[in-house]
């Protein structure tokens, strides 16, 4: 039987790790920061060099290159990030937001003034740091269409230096500019204008404060003093719900037709977070000794193994009472030995298993009622709609071929299938398979608010759900490490609707003729008055534009693609993330995150636009730049060679306008909007920006 001492010792022993996670917490981290002058070659080490970015001669950091001295295919977006480690953005077991502040000295040099490259930015993005494939030069190196938004791990937070001018871009600026962007470079939330021609070295500085939640940068001209500073702010949605806790910060570049150079000198970097290897570090290095001075410390730190510790503190005890040890035999000793021995194996392995199993035992449990949770949220989720077997899906569309494969969006790739199970015949029916991305989904509730959108919504004009479909595709890790929820490939089944989208119909040579086109605006008009007033709670479907509304062979226009959409009880959403096609988004949900029905408005605004103006004349500046100058009938799209009814074509420019209104309280609902179309009501006054107090008269 083990003595009161042996006892005491294992407790020491199992109760070890708790002092050390003492010690260490008198040991706090530092703040994490870092300083390269890029002059001295050893800083290099710590950086990541991606695409065209290289070092020059050991004296700084270029990250495109120059057109003259390379073939112009070779030239590609830069990037130069700092790799040694991840930075701390936000603690995610307290949630502490980190506040942070950099500087660098840089320089941009011009091929000329009426010859730009795109320009160059600051950017936080997931860890590591990742140049995308396709990023053309207006994409600055940041994402790979400049008229995308970014999602899940490409997305990011930026400060860019844009030396070219581009008409797609929100708020348009006239020539170079700073603006402040998240996930997309097309819509900016904040704009200052500034030159950067021959302005020699420049020092920017960037700041955010966890408190204020504003993002501050600053911009001084090192070699023209005489030209004052240049400074942005803006207000960010909470950086928490925008990147993950761990975060590259770094410098990307991009040139288009023309080229320009982007020059950094010298980084420094701080935050109030500590980096996560710094962490550790201080929890290893405060590990404290265990006290010394008995017999049971010294034997540990000489290595000796458990049975020696043990025995070593029953003969220290015998001393200590003032006894001789027994001087027992070889033989004796011997026999003493082995069952001495193994009742401490046995104390021991009884000490530490019975713990283990106890715990796994609860793990297994609480692992099965977490996996039954799961199946009981996809029952919940999906009640009342039906669902196919996956083996059933793989078959219909030829186990999702790339023959097979007719479309692809930021929620998923779509197949065409052919299911037997829809009909009683022999013949199949046509189906539209679509596999939601793992990416693109907040766990299951994007999945479970397209499914139940959908499944209640009830419109000719509305593409029909016929059930969905689950593939599970975990083992007995995912199980134990509660995964069965990411590893789920989810499906939704819709009807074919095989006569292509209208985006396509409006960009094939064959003229979709107006009398068409003048059907489709009606059927969408009438799709969105039930999604916004005939169903309670009402529908947004947030993602409005030609690609998503599908023709059938009698060009019955039917709205698809309900990934984005929310039911709607206190009349606004907040997103955690900016959603939808950044080129049909209000600028209102850039700014603030929050949708409405004037949201789906907007978008509908623009595809009116798009429908019945030219191709190179159908953004809302445009338009009404000649709605302005009285020759609004100029703008209709001149393929149609003047067949139209020009009363119709009139009324659908207006009510475009109408819709895209920058001040969000000027627009129509949908209802007063199709009002308009069919009855020839009369619009209100029309201003061209929220601040603009200059309105103008409608005469229809």
């Amino acid at each position: 039987m083990l003595t009161c001492t042996q006892i005491l010792l294992l407790l020491c022993l199992l109760d070890a790790p708790h002092y050390t996670n003492a010690a260490a917490a008198d040991y706090p981290a530092a703040p994490f920061s870092f300083s390269l002058d890029l002059s001295n070659t050893s800083a290099y080490r710590d950086l990541r060099f991606e695409g065209n970015a290289t070092t020059v001669q050991g004296k700084f950091v270029d990250l495109t290159c120059s057109a003259s001295g390379l073939n112009k295919a070779e030239c590609q977006p830069g990037r130069m990030s700092y790799n040694r480690s991840a930075v701390p953005l936000w603690d995610r077991t307290t949630n502490e937001l980190a506040s942070f502040a950099t500087n660098f000295t840089f320089k941009i040099i011009n091929q000329s003034d009426a010859s730009r490259g795109d320009g160059m930015a600051f950017f936080l993005a997931s860890y590591p740091s990742s140049l995308p494939g396709n990023s053309a030069g207006r994409g600055l190196g940041l994402i790979n269409s400049a008229d995308y938004i970014a999602y899940g791990p490409d997305r990011f937070v930026a400060i860019e230096f844009d030396t070219f001018s581009n008409d797609w871009e929100v708020p348009r600026q006239a020539g170079d500019h700073i603006g402040i962007d998240i996930s997309s470079v097309a819509h900016s939330i904040k704009t200052a204008s500034i030159n950067f021609s021959r302005k020699g070295v420049m020092e920017a500085s960037i700041s955010f404060d966890n408190t204020t939640m504003m993002l501050v940068a600053s911009v001084k001209f090192i070699d023209d003093p005489t030209s004052a500073p240049v400074n942005i702010s803006a207000k960010l949605p909470d950086p928490r719900t925008l990147l993950p806790p761990e975060v590259a910060v770094g410098f990307s570049a991009a040139t288009g037709s023309a080229y320009e150079l982007h020059q950094i000198f010298s980084w420094s970097f701080r935050s109030t977070l500590a980096a996560p290897e710094q962490k550790d570090l201080a929890y290893a290095t405060s590990s404290a000794p265990m006290p010394s001075g008995s017999g049971a410390g010294e034997l540990l730190r000489a290595g000796s193994g458990a049975d020696e510790l043990l025995r070593s503190g029953v003969a220290t005890g015998v001393e200590r009472r003032g006894e001789a040890a027994p001087d027992l035999s070889r033989s004796n000793r011997r026999r003493r030995h082995r069952p001495d021995k193994m009742k401490e194996v046995i104390v021991v392995g009884f000490s530490i298993g019975g713990p283990v199993t106890l715990v796994l035992l609860v793990w297994c449990i609480v692992s099965w009622w977490k996996w039954r949770c799961t199946i009981s949220e996809f029952d919940k989720g999906t009640r009342g709609v039906r669902r196919f077997k996956y083996h059933h899906l793989a078959v219909a569309t030829n186990h999702f071929s790339m023959e097979n494969r007719i479309g692809t969006g930021a929620f998923g790739e779509v197949h065409k299938g052919f299911l037997q199970e829809l009909t009683e015949l022999d013949r199949a029916r046509e189906v539209a398979v679509k596999r939601i991305l793992k990416e693109s989904r907040e766990g299951n509730k994007d999945f479970f608010d397209e499914v139940q959108a959908i499944s209640r919504a009830k419109q000719k004009n509305l593409v029909e759900l016929l059930g969905w479909g689950m593939k599970h595709s975990w083992n007995i890790i995912d199980f134990i490490c509660w995964r069965t929820q990411k590893r789920s490939d989810l499906f939704l089944v819709d009807e074919l609707v095989n006569n292509g989208n209208l985006h396509m119909h409006l960009q094939e040579a064959v003229v979709l003729p107006w009398r068409i086109r003048y059907k489709i605006v009606k059927d969408i008009g009438s799709a969105l008055i039930y999604l916004h007033h005939d169903r309670d709670p009402y529908i947004l479907h947030r993602d409005i534009k030609p690609s998503n509304i599908l023709l059938d062979k009698e060009f019955n226009a039917k709205l698809a693609d309900f990934g984005l959409s929310r039911t709607a009880d206190n009349g606004t959403i907040q997103s955690s993330m900016v959603v939808g096609t950044a080129n049909y988004l209000d600028p209102e949900c850039m700014k603030t995150g929050k949708f409405n029905r004037s949201s789906d408005v907007y978008s509908f605004g623009l595809v009116l636009l798009e429908i019945s103006c030219k191709n190179d004349e159908n953004s809302y500046a445009q338009v009404w730049q000649r709605y302005i100058h009285k020759t609004l009938m100029q703008a209709a799209d001149s393929r149609l060679l003047g067949e139209f009814d020009a009363r119709q074509m009139e009324r659908v420019i207006l009510l475009g306008l109408w819709c895209c209104q920058r001040n969000t309280a000027m627009r129509p609902s949908m209802q007063e909007a199709m009002d308009f179309l069919d009855h020839g009501t009369p619009l209100p006054q029309l201003t061209n920006k929220p601040e603009d107090t200059t309105q103008v008269k409608l005469d229809v």
